[in-house]
């Protein structure tokens, strides 16, 4: 789960079965609808009690508004970036003879890849 990534990075689990375990989640039916709702809502209610409301709602905003790289890039170009990690990465940028023009560091590759790509700044 892509919230429990961002706001526990610290854990290696982030599957709804590790959030239950890591928490302490009691769930008598496992993989019945409404007992993973339950225990989707209680993971939700702790999130947002040990991070607050604004960074528990920053981190939900940066999931569900994701930065669009621009439609000028080539096709294969935006295929390759949307499959970004959200995790650390490097990035390195060739010119047209393979010399490399630009090498990144990102701890968060989509976004500030994106971000910088909309920043204008891009060496692409």
């Amino acid at each position: 789960m892509q919230l429990s990534r961002r706001l526990y990075p610290q854990f290696y689990k982030h599957s709804l079965d590790g959030i239950i375990e890591r928490l302490g989640i009691v769930v008598e039916d496992r993989h019945r609808a409404m007992a993973d709702v339950s225990a989707l809502c209680d993971y939700l209610e702790y999130s947002l009690s040990a991070h607050g409301l604004e960074e528990w709602s920053r981190q939900c905003f940066r999931l569900t508004n994701p930065k669009l790289f621009p439609a000028a890039l080539p096709e294969r170009l935006r295929e390759q970036l949307y499959g970004l990690p959200d995790g650390t990465g490097v990035l390195a940028c060739f010119d047209g003879g393979g010399k490399v023009n630009y090498i990144g560091t990102f701890e968060r590759a989509y976004g500030e890849v994106a971000a910088l790509l909309d920043s204008g700044k891009a060496p692409v």
